[in-house]
Protein backbone atom coordinates (compact mmCIF):
# COMPACT_ATOMS: atom_id res chain seq x y z
CA UNK A 1 0.00 0.00 0.00
CA UNK A 2 0.81 3.57 -0.84
CA UNK A 3 1.27 6.05 1.53
CA UNK A 4 -0.10 9.50 0.96
CA UNK A 5 1.47 12.53 1.35
CA UNK A 6 4.49 14.33 -0.12
CA UNK A 7 8.06 12.84 0.30
CA UNK A 8 11.20 14.38 1.58
CA UNK A 9 13.17 14.41 -1.98
CA UNK A 10 9.69 16.79 -2.96
CA UNK A 11 10.84 19.57 -0.51
CA UNK A 12 14.46 19.23 -1.32
CA UNK A 13 13.74 19.32 -5.41
CA UNK A 14 11.42 22.79 -4.53
CA UNK A 15 14.48 24.15 -2.20
CA UNK A 16 16.90 23.85 -5.36
CA UNK A 17 14.57 25.37 -7.72
CA UNK A 18 13.33 28.56 -5.83
CA UNK A 19 14.45 31.73 -6.72
CA UNK A 20 17.38 33.48 -9.14
CA UNK A 21 21.14 33.14 -8.11
CA UNK A 22 23.21 36.25 -7.87
CA UNK A 23 25.43 34.69 -10.84
CA UNK A 24 21.73 34.73 -13.09
CA UNK A 25 21.13 38.71 -11.67
CA UNK A 26 24.65 39.95 -12.60
CA UNK A 27 24.82 38.08 -16.13
CA UNK A 28 21.20 39.52 -17.07
CA UNK A 29 22.87 43.11 -15.67
CA UNK A 30 25.77 43.44 -17.80
CA UNK A 31 24.19 41.94 -20.91
CA UNK A 32 21.38 44.94 -20.21
CA UNK A 33 23.75 47.49 -19.29
CA UNK A 34 26.10 46.25 -22.60
CA UNK A 35 23.00 46.10 -24.95
CA UNK A 36 21.94 49.88 -23.92
CA UNK A 37 25.52 51.20 -24.37
CA UNK A 38 25.26 50.06 -27.76
CA UNK A 39 22.23 50.97 -28.60
CA UNK A 40 21.84 54.39 -26.77
CA UNK A 41 24.43 56.71 -28.75
CA UNK A 42 22.78 54.98 -31.83
CA UNK A 43 19.13 56.37 -30.64
CA UNK A 44 20.52 59.89 -29.59
CA UNK A 45 20.08 61.15 -33.16
CA UNK A 46 16.53 59.98 -34.43
CA UNK A 47 14.55 62.89 -33.05
CA UNK A 48 16.52 65.41 -34.96
CA UNK A 49 16.28 62.84 -38.16
CA UNK A 50 12.15 62.30 -37.55
CA UNK A 51 11.98 66.05 -37.96
CA UNK A 52 13.95 66.48 -40.85
CA UNK A 53 12.05 63.37 -42.20
CA UNK A 54 8.88 65.14 -40.98
CA UNK A 55 9.46 68.47 -43.70
CA UNK A 56 11.34 66.22 -46.41
CA UNK A 57 7.61 63.88 -46.56
CA UNK A 58 6.37 67.77 -46.23
CA UNK A 59 7.49 69.33 -48.96
CA UNK A 60 7.15 66.59 -51.44
CA UNK A 61 3.21 66.80 -50.31
CA UNK A 62 3.24 70.41 -51.20
CA UNK A 63 5.08 70.07 -54.53
CA UNK A 64 2.76 67.39 -55.20
CA UNK A 65 -0.28 69.12 -54.51
CA UNK A 66 0.91 72.18 -56.35
CA UNK A 67 1.80 70.36 -59.59
CA UNK A 68 -2.07 68.37 -59.21
CA UNK A 69 -3.16 72.25 -58.85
Amino acid sequence: MKTQGISSNHFKRRARARGISLLDTLVTVSVVSSVSAVALPKLNGLPSEARMAVVEHMAGAVRSASHLV
